[in-house]
């Protein structure tokens, strides 16, 4: 008898963790639909993507389209390990280097940042004999992102910093820009808002002996635009509005959709901030018509989930966190699917649901499973609060004291001191 649907986690089962089943497994992800029967029930309410079905006849496609797109890589990373032997053995190891750092870049686009790291390794290490220094610099940058896509903080942080120093030693004013900026990204990750302040700033500065070299308006906006997002996270709300306000003249030098739609972004969360929670939406419907990245775009639409939620505007935010997760769906995101379900979690404890435990558990599966390490900290530190809601006192204390744990050993400062803080209202109510 064939059955007319079939839910994502059954048909999982079939698909052992393979990498070149990959593409199929969240392709069976993406052409999974709401099951309509189970939504109007409560257990509907709150099912992930795993209780999702799939219709019998939506399956050949997504093997076909898994089949060719694996064939399509393959094809291409030969394709590309010709031209590196092909140089190499012909001594123009500039080339090789280069060859190599694309097949990074092409493994990142497949989400797979510790394969990325292999291939930057080998480029560095053909790098460092060479006498002019660019490739290196660059090199050092790509393991440095790979190492942040990872949450090795500390070890990107090392990487980007080297970056910097040796732009500066070789003359490369826009390298030394790009790589303090992104020591900054690395401790914004971190929650160390005043470290990644002062690395901006570090940035910022060396751009300044830069006035009017081609490249400097699209590097200082996104400055301004990364300014203005940790001062915000310190609630230097004035100081935030004025480098954020900076950008408003140099916004046609954010070419690229992302740089736009973070600006975007950044501005709704600092309305939201302001309590100006009208504004705010107003700058994440822009964002979302921007981006056109849907990890980008699932991210976006969850923070504008939580700005309807501040207003208790129920049902809104529920439609938009629904969304978000269609977003983190089609980009194959786990990030942002785990985020995603977070902010499902939160609507759900707001609500006084406890059936909202559900998307807090699938969090915290994708973020262990996947070692997201920041986000599985944040999914505790919430899940605490909705096991607190539900009197199991000592489950929440030991969520706690894990997240506490977590942002302890990544330097997280931020989310560490609101660990505490709720650890300390915990055992003041006992």
């Amino acid at each position: 008898m064939i059955q007319a649907s079939l839910t994502v986690e059954r048909l999982l089962t079939l698909i052992p963790p393979l990498e070149e089943l990959d593409g199929l497994r969240s392709g069976i992800a993406r052409a999974a639909i709401p099951d309509w029967e189970a939504r109007w029930a409560r257990s509907g309410t709150h099912a992930t993507v795993d209780m999702r079905v799939v219709v019998p006849e939506s399956l050949e496609p997504v093997v076909r389209e898994a089949e060719e797109t694996l064939h399509r890589y393959v094809a291409s990373l030969f394709a590309t390990y010709r031209a590196v032997l092909h140089t190499f053995c012909a001594g123009d190891h500039a080339n090789t280097i280069e060859s190599l750092i694309q097949l990074g870049e092409e493994q990142e686009r497949y989400e797979r940042p510790r394969y990325a790291r292999q291939f930057y390794d080998a480029a560095l290490a053909l790098s460092l004999p060479l006498p002019e220094k660019s490739l290196q610099i660059l090199a050092s940058r790509r393991i440095g992102r790979a190492a942040l896509a990872a949450s090795e903080f500390d070890e990107a942080w090392g990487w980007y910093q080297r970056s910097a120093t040796l732009a500066r030693d070789a003359g490369d004013p826009q390298g030394e820009v790009v790589g303090w900026t992104g020591c900054g990204n690395v401790r914004a990750f971190q929650g160390r808002w005043t470290e990644a302040e002062a690395c901006y700033q570090r940035a910022l500065e060396r751009l300044k002996t830069q006035d009017g070299a081609e490249w400097a308006d699209a590097h200082r906006a996104q400055l301004y635009t990364n300014l203005g997002m940790v001062t915000t996270r310190q609630n230097c709300l004035d100081e935030a509005e004025r480098w954020l306000s900076l950008v408003f003249d140099l916004r046609d030098s954010l070419q690229s959709p992302s740089d736009r739609a973070a600006w975007y972004h950044d501005l709704g969360t600092l309305r939201g901030k302001q309590e100006r929670h009208q504004e705010a939406r107003e700058f994440f419907h822009r964002a979302l018509e921007t981006a056109v990245a849907p990890a980008v775009c699932a991210v976006v639409a969850i923070d504008l989930a939580m700005s309807y939620l501040e207003d208790h505007l129920f049902h809104r935010a529920e439609d938009w966190a629904r969304k978000a997760e269609e977003h983190a769906i089609a980009a194959r995101s786990p990030y942002s699917i785990g985020r995603v379900y977070l902010g499902r979690g939160n609507i759900a404890r707001a609500q006084g649901a406890e059936g909202g435990l559900t998307f807090y558990e699938k969090a915290l599966e994708i973020a262990r499973d996947k070692d997201l390490r920041a986000l599985e900290g944040e999914v505790l530190l919430d899940y605490a609060l909705l096991r607190k809601q539900m009197g199991g006192m000592e489950e929440a204390q030991a969520y706690l004291e894990h997240a506490r744990t977590i942002f302890s050993e990544l330097g997280e400062v931020h989310d560490r001191t609101r660990a505490e803080q709720e650890i300390g209202r915990l055992l003041q109510a006992e």
